[in-house]
């Protein structure tokens, strides 16, 4: 119909930069508590008085060391890397060793168990009447802004800024392209299609996953796809050894990724976040020709941060109006 073509052009570019600054920085929020809750040997709700340098965990999939390493690895590989190909990927060096951590532990039996009960199935799906009701009130609508804003215009705008016109191609006429809104917003559409029928969880792109893909190395179009050929294997693989190891019902996958290190996976969600939130926020400062777009971007952003993307946006257009 054209609307999202219409909706890239009327949404102020710096509410945009406002959304993806709000996300980036709420990731690099849950990295750091999910990393600094790790470096300790008592949880939150079990310490009685304040901790001390004897609670902290020093070593250890969890502990200050491997945060540490983590954080030196994912500054120093990509150093000197270009656009297009990375130095050394990053993800390339800490993923691995985190699995390494995680199947480790979970053999030790130092992990928790999964709540996963029945057969892994893939089974057929078919909502009732109640279900696509209940879907639509509780999830599609309140959903839409955020899809709209972050897994479509977003996604758009970032993919055009890393990397230009080199992002997407038009083969009838063999000269770049700039990714278009109605195709990304198509491939969500078909994502979830294919997938509501097998019970999968609602898909989207976003603007988050480009940076975070970006940023630790994937920036060809051959990531994507190891990515999703990498997801088939495992899926297969926990299948198997389910069938196999398991008679109690739960899943050997999801155990293993409940043991990936916190240090990792928290330092590399805060890198992540913040390399976002920069970006939006130098975007927002950088544009010459609305000098008041830092001040919605950061409005847009605060409000991204404490309330929901339909606020932020509410707001991001009240401050820009007032503005013009």
């Amino acid at each position: 119909t054209g609307l999202l073509k219409w909706a890239a052009k009327a949404c102020p570019a710096a509410i945009v930069r406002g959304v993806q600054a709000g996300l980036g920085l709420a990731l690099a929020n849950k990295g750091l508590a999910l990393a600094y809750e790790g470096c300790w040997t008592t949880t939150e709700a079990e310490k009685s008085s304040a901790r001390t340098l004897a609670d902290v965990r020093w070593i250890g999939g969890d502990g200050v060391v491997v945060a540490l390493l983590t954080v030196a690895a994912v500054t120093l590989l990509d150093k000197g890397g270009t656009v297009e190909r990375p130095r050394i990927p990053p993800a390339l060096v800490i993923f691995p060793i985190g699995l390494i951590f995680a199947i480790v532990r979970w053999a030790l039996g130092d992990g928790a168990s999964s709540s996963y009960v029945g057969d892994a199935g893939p089974f057929f799906v078919f909502p009732s009447a109640e279900e696509w009701k209940a879907g639509a009130w509780n999830g599609a609508i309140p959903q839409l802004p955020l899809t709209v804003l972050n897994s479509v215009l977003a996604v758009c705008a970032l993919a055009d800024e890393l990397y230009g016109t080199t992002a997407s191609h038009d083969a009838t006429t063999a000269a770049p392209a700039r990714v278009e809104e109605h195709i990304v917003a198509f491939s969500i559409t078909l994502g979830n299609l294919a997938g509501f029928t097998l019970g999968s969880m609602p898909v989207c792109h976003g603007a988050g996953g480009l940076m975070a893909q970006h940023r630790f190395g994937a920036r060809t179009g051959v990531a994507p796809m190891l990515l999703g050929a990498g997801k088939i294997v495992f899926g297969a693989l926990a299948m198997a050894a389910n069938a196999t190891l398991r008679r109690d019902g739960g899943d050997i996958l999801t155990e293993i990724l409940l043991c990936f290190p916190k240090g990792i996976l928290g330092v590399s969600l805060f890198v992540c976040g913040v390399a976002f939130a920069q970006h939006a926020l130098k975007s927002a400062l950088s544009c010459t020709d609305d000098r008041q777009a830092p001040f919605v971007c950061m409005c847009t952003c605060a409000c991204a941060l404490k309330y929901k993307s339909a606020v932020a946006l509410l707001v991001g257009g009240v401050a820009h109006t007032l503005l013009l």
